[in-house]
């Protein structure tokens, strides 16, 4: 009880829903772009004793807060998938760049920063997840912003995605090691066998072009 836990890319709110299984005396801050489906989540959570400490929040997590910027995606993808939608700030080719919607951005650390005294966020945060179609490195650099989220290794552990669609964001993945390792995280893969260290020895520059 007490504990605050962040889903970036909340989708329709699964993996949360998996979150309130180990956590489940936790509030959570789900942050969702794509505009309904906050009531998506609500459904997802509507038989679960969180359902009340979940927070819903319609804005895309980046590195700067107050950006007005287009969602870009694939309008097929919305109008006949309602399990994905491929949003994402990031435009990656033709089939994923059109503007499918419209929102404003936050970066964690100044939107945590700006809350209310009796929204305040614990010292310790147990898990943030980041699953942002390509953009999970500006978030990471969002969250050292303001209240920063990092220092001192406040937020305990981080869960999120780095692939080809990184190498299209201004943060690409190697940049985001380095902000994790400064601020003193060890960083691995995950893979069915198990967790994989990455150090630097696994980089090549070539991984990082076009």
């Amino acid at each position: 009880a007490g504990e605050v836990l962040f889903d970036v890319g909340a989708n329709q709110g699964a993996f949360a829903l998996l979150l309130a299984e180990v956590w489940p005396k936790a509030t959570y801050f789900l942050f969702e772009m794509m505009p309904t489906y906050g009531e998506l989540i609500k459904k997802t959570f509507e038989k679960h004793d969180a359902r009340d400490r979940v927070r819903i929040i319609p804005n895309a997590v980046s590195s700067v807060s107050g950006d007005s910027v287009p969602i870009l995606g694939d309008p097929g993808h919305v109008s006949s998938y309602k399990g994905w939608t491929g949003a994402s700030l990031l435009k990656r080719g033709e089939q994923f760049g059109k503007q499918i919607a419209e929102t404003t951005t936050v970066a964690l650390g100044e939107w945590i920063a700006a809350l209310p005294a009796d929204q305040r966020v614990p010292d310790s945060i147990p898990f943030v997840k980041i699953d942002t179609e390509g953009f999970d490195g500006a978030v990471l650099k969002g969250m050292t912003v303001g209240d920063n989220m990092l220092r001192d290794q406040r937020t305990r552990s981080i869960f999120f995605e780095l692939n080809k669609m990184s190498l299209s964001s201004d943060f690409k993945p190697k940049a985001a090691f380095d902000l994790l390792s400064d601020h003193g995280y060890d960083t691995y893969l995950i893979l069915n066998e198990g967790l994989y260290r990455i150090s630097d020895e696994c980089f090549e520059p070539d991984e990082y072009t076009s």
